[in-house]
């Protein structure tokens, strides 16, 4: 009687209890795969936000210092300078040419100005703007 019982229990076709050692490392390859997915898509989401936030402030900083200057003085100006946080700017203004034919229709002459703010490891921002020839 044991013999059969014995026989019966290692029958094929008969359904085991647990899981096998390849059920559960193809079970940990799956959710390996899964957890790879969500931290690269997490960690894009937080490199995208930082390089909006260092954006924001080279932005903010390039209307601060076009904000700083009402007019240019005669021939033109260029200013630098760099922030503690590694944020570069520069401030360049050069004369506007004038057609010929709009000469004696200009009262004041005018200035391209371009301030840039480069930071480490950004692209960068251009800001661009037209101002007039004034006193310093």
């Amino acid at each position: 009687m044991i013999e059969q019982r014995e026989a019966i229990s290692r029958a094929p076709g008969r359904s085991q209890q647990g899981f096998t050692l390849l059920e559960v490392l193809v079970a940990f390859v799956i959710l390996a795969f899964t957890l790879a997915i969500i931290y690269q898509a997490a960690g894009g989401s937080v490199r995208g936000t930082i390089k909006g936030e260092q954006q924001t402030y080279a932005l903010t900083l390039a209307e601060s210092v076009l904000n700083n200057y009402r007019t240019v003085p005669e021939g033109g100006m260029a200013r630098s300078g760099e922030l503690e946080n590694g944020y570069r700017w520069q401030f360049d203004a050069t004369l506007r040419p004038v057609p010929e034919e709009q000469r004696n229709l200009t009262a004041v002459p005018l200035y391209d100005v371009h301030v840039q703010v480069d930071w480490d490891g950004g692209a960068g921002v251009t800001l661009f703007s037209v101002l007039p020839q004034g006193a310093p």
